[in-house]
């Protein structure tokens, strides 16, 4: 195999800089949810839990990834708005406006099941530890 062919045979990634790539949630992995989650956000890290109450906020962060869901059908005594995660981040501005989106949420109803270093860094940067499932409540280590 020739240099060329090698070199041809690496996956290319798109980087930040010389050290860090570009978040893509497809790269991350995730684990379990600690709380129960909205059917209507769709595959992967960021999730929005049952008992968003819409304060409208973080689809106005996050325009690109969070929707405003209305269900008639509720009781009235229940949030009959919610929000949900319609599109994860794909790029490093979606990530951004994904935790800004987490830290302005009411009561806390945006979540990371994600195990990605940079992001728990950010994350927890921003005094949003007990929003990551993949940190111990504890510690900053991952937990088991």
């Amino acid at each position: 195999m020739t240099q060329r062919e090698k070199r041809a045979a690496v996956p290319v990634r798109l980087k930040r800089n010389s050290t860090k790539e570009m978040y893509h949630w497809k790269q991350d992995t995730l684990v379990a949810r600690k709380e129960g989650s909205c059917s209507m956000n769709v595959e992967g890290p960021f999730y929005v839990t049952e008992y968003c109450i819409i304060c409208f906020t973080p689809p106005q962060a996050a325009p690109a990834n969070m929707r405003e869901h209305y269900n008639p059908d509720r009781c009235d005594s229940c949030a009959r708005s919610s929000c949900y995660v319609a599109k994860q981040p794909e790029n490093d501005q979606e990530l951004d406006q994904m935790i800004e989106a987490m830290d302005l949420s009411c009561v806390r109803a945006i979540r990371y099941c994600g195990s990605d270093s940079q992001v728990l860094e950010k994350l927890c940067a921003r005094g949003l530890r007990d929003q990551c499932d993949a940190l111990k409540a504890d510690s900053h280590a991952p937990s088991d």
